[in-house]
């Protein structure tokens, strides 16, 4: 008798497993719930402008504009500082806007659709990658765990794009997990694109967000106890030529700093990572609220499944797992202790973790075998259960507007800020402070006919000066002048501005009061001025890197191709009956999300607008400037010398509100007068109070770290509204009227006190 022995698959021929391989339901399964965690941005057709997606649409459409231009790499924002412009693009990583503004150019010709397929994409990208990652390490089953905890967490799906906009962040999420797979694949597999998937995922990073390329590099380190000494030497340098690919932007940004002045940012609001907020479960964004408070949270199914993976990492010695948890948190040690206001942090530790937890799915091991396929489900439905706050989002259909150059250089002479800048970062400035807007070249900028030459800037010569044409990093001038004379063009200096007259170089240097450019003409009859924004030695040398570098990446993985042997890639699926059960728990997912998150839900799932204000005080404090004081909340009315005091007002807008009023607040002993923690003049809820809804109200929170030295006593909360234009004078307060209309006069004393004791 011939005895018959079974044949696994892994002793088959590597072309014949390759045959046998099916399709990897589970990544299309992923991509289905990316797509979901995508819904609003694929169903609500504009982007708020209560947030930083706002900037970057306009970024986007100055990119755009450049591109249209033949300017393939821009650094240089002139509708900013009432079109001086400013080199803002050289300063800060352009990776998330620079791909939107290709989708604008190459599909859209729509700024705002552009950004918001950028977080549809960063979406399936995060989820996918996620996937295959995990799934070759510890199956298919835990990657699709994995990649749905870090969708669905509170930072990746709810706080960085819907209440900060932060497309940077978004973007970055997406490409560490692309770096960690590429990084996991070169590890293992070895194979000759592997090093240059890693590099282009490293450079990425680097030009998207620098603190977050550098998380990636060390988060590599959590991989490396599994391989191969060649290969992990290949990681390291993977990230070393993705760092050099970079350098066209970090390089000129570290050497040319010194040739701009920081402005402050205008919001001075910092958010900062707390342990018990971490721990905190994720609530429902209130739809009447203006400007939510971010929410840095881990969420409540994530913080829930970290302790069973850790049970599972344990009994089970799962090492890929393990690393990623003890990863996740040495990072919330680091980040508590060090480095609490670096809150994108919470990406990273966020997405450690969710490697960490999935391996609680190991745990159905010890379940009977008809039961263990349950598990998965179970755990999905229950996590997507409790992410309901992340996901029951407000549904708005307001119009974004325009993102051409008139709006950008209006939205800044309303007091909104820097358009193509968010209101958190300090602004690189070239110009002088004191430099007042030009009339002339705003009434341009809005009409069409732009005039770039201050008319005070020409001498005794007599000189006609006309533009040709105006561009983002350029401007073209038709000059006659019968002497030599020195123009001062309307823009603001900065290292690489040239000009030539008739296509021959003039001397070009920065007017020592003001900053602007300052050009000198000889005498000619008809002359073609072009000044235009080119590049310094440094930028050059910077770009020669990146090529260099990219070259060299290129070489060696064709050099690797060549050595190459064909391998299988052996990585387990979900098996059919799995993949059949799960699809038909995504698909309850996606028929049931747009019930609840549409405008009028068949499900009503949210809770009811204004619960934001649940347990708040009422106060109902109106002013003469249509400025309304709702309620206010204050988390500890008895404080310590050397604790902090957290405060949130309520503020909305009785009518339009013509003026962007500022509020001083501080607290008042009540024994003798003295003034403590007093808060600069600042906007309520950090938004200008001339774009305010008045069907929704602005929070104000405020964290005041007391002074260790303040005496001990009663205090009270004081608040101060100024209409700041144009001056903030004490005669430009606004007064206080109680409920009854009674007038309470400029200084407003809230009746709660706040006791300070030992």
């Amino acid at each position: 008798m011939i005895s018959a022995t079974e044949i696994t698959p892994k002793d088959l021929p590597d072309w014949m497993r390759l045959a046998r391989r099916d399709v990897d339901w589970g990544l299309l399964l992923v991509i289905a719930i990316s797509l979901l965690a995508g819904w609003p941005f694929i169903t609500q057709p504009t982007l708020p402008h209560t947030n930083a997606s706002e900037n970057y649409v306009y970024t986007t459409a100055d990119f755009a504009a450049a591109f249209r231009e033949g300017q393939l790499y821009p650094r240089w924002s002139p509708n900013v500082f009432g079109g001086y412009g400013a080199p803002i693009p050289n300063f800060y990583p352009p990776g998330a806007t620079y791909a939107a503004a290709l989708l604008q150019v190459l599909f859209t010709d729509d700024a705002v659709l552009a950004v918001r397929l950028v977080y549809i994409l960063s979406f399936c990208l995060a989820g996918s990658a996620a996937y295959v990652l995990v799934a070759r390490r510890a199956g298919a089953s835990a990657g699709v765990l994995a990649a749905f905890l870090y969708l669905y967490s509170p930072y990746l799906m709810l706080t960085a794009p819907h209440i900060l906009g932060d497309l940077p962040a978004v973007v970055g999420m997406a490409l560490l997990t692309i770096l960690l797979w590429s990084a996991d694949r070169l590890l293992l597999r070895d194979h000759p694109a592997d090093m240059l998937f890693a590099a282009l995922a490293a450079a990425g990073l680097f030009l998207t967000d620098v603190r977050i390329g550098l998380a990636g590099a060390l988060l590599t380190l959590a991989l490396l106890p599994d391989g191969r000494k060649k290969a992990v030497f290949r990681v390291f340098a993977s990230i070393v030529l993705g760092a050099g690919m970079a350098a066209c932007y970090w390089l000129p940004a570290l050497l040319e700093q010194n040739a701009v002045s920081w402005q402050p940012p205008r919001l001075l609001v910092a958010y900062q990572l707390t342990l018990p907020e971490l721990l905190t479960p994720a609530s429902q964004i209130d739809p009447n609220e203006m400007t939510p408070l971010p929410q840095l949270r881990l969420g409540l199914p994530l913080v829930l499944l970290a302790l069973p993976g850790a049970a599972a990492v344990v009994r089970y010695k799962l090492a890929f797992q393990a690393a990623f948890l003890a990863t996740g948190a040495a990072l919330i040690l680091a980040a508590l202790a060090f480095f609490p206001l670096e809150i994108g942090l919470l990406g990273p530790i966020t997405l450690c973790l969710s490697i960490g937890a999935s391996a609680a799915l190991r745990l159905r091991d010890e379940l009977p075998l008809r039961r263990r396929r349950l598990l998965l489900p179970i755990l999905l439905i229950a996590a997507w259960i409790l992410a309901a706050p992340v996901w029951l989002l407000p549904y708005s259909n307001e119009p974004f507007g325009s993102a051409d150059a008139p709006t950008q250089i209006q939205y800044e002479q309303l007091g909104y800020g820097i358009p193509v800048l968010p209101a958190h970062l300090p602004v690189p400035a070239t110009i002088s402070a004191a430099l007042q807007p030009n009339r002339s070249l705003i009434e341009g900028y809005l009409s069409g006919a732009m005039n770039k030459i201050a008319l005070a800037s020409t001498s005794d010569a007599q000189v006609r000066v006309g533009i040709l044409e105006h561009r983002t990093h350029s401007d073209r001038f038709q000059v006659s002048t019968s002497g030599l004379v020195t123009l001062n063009v309307l823009t603001a200096y900065f290292p690489g501005w040239q000009a030539t007259l008739n296509g021959r170089p003039v001397s070009v240097w920065p007017a020592s009061d003001t900053g602007l450019l300052n050009v000198s003409i000889p005498p000619v009859r008809e002359g073609n001025l072009v000044v235009a924004f080119g590049s310094t030695p440094e930028r050059e040398a910077a770009w020669v890197i990146a090529w260099a570098t990219l070259a060299i990446t290129l070489i060696i993985t064709w050099g690797r191709f060549r050595r190459h042997k064909i391998t299988y890639d052996d990585v387990e699926q979900l098996s059919r009956p799995e993949a059949r059960l799960l699809a038909l728990v995504f698909g309850c997912f996606i028929i049931i999300t747009p019930l609840a998150a549409l405008p009028n839900p068949l499900l009503p799932l949210r809770l009811q607008p204004g619960h934001g204000m649940d347990g708040a005080i009422p106060a109902s404090i109106r002013t003469d400037g249509g400025l309304s004081l709702l309620s206010y909340r204050v988390r500890q009315a008895v404080v310590h010398p050397g604790g902090s005091l957290d405060l949130t007002l309520y503020w909305a807008a009785q009518r339009f509100l013509p003026e962007n009023y500022s509020v001083l607040l501080y607290l008042l002993n009540t024994s003798d007068g003295t003034r403590w923690n007093e808060v600069p003049l600042h906007y309520p809820g950090s938004y200008p109070t001339r774009r305010w809804n008045t069907s929704r109200y602005a929070s104000d929170h405020y964290h005041l770290p007391l002074d260790p030295a303040m005496p001990f006593g009663d205090y009270r909360i004081v608040l101060e509204v100024y209409d700041c234009s144009p001056d903030c004078r004490p005669q430009n307060r606004l007064n206080f009227f109680d409920p009854a209309g009674r007038i309470l006069g400029p200084v407003l004393s809230l009746p709660l006190p706040i006791t300070v004791r030992d």
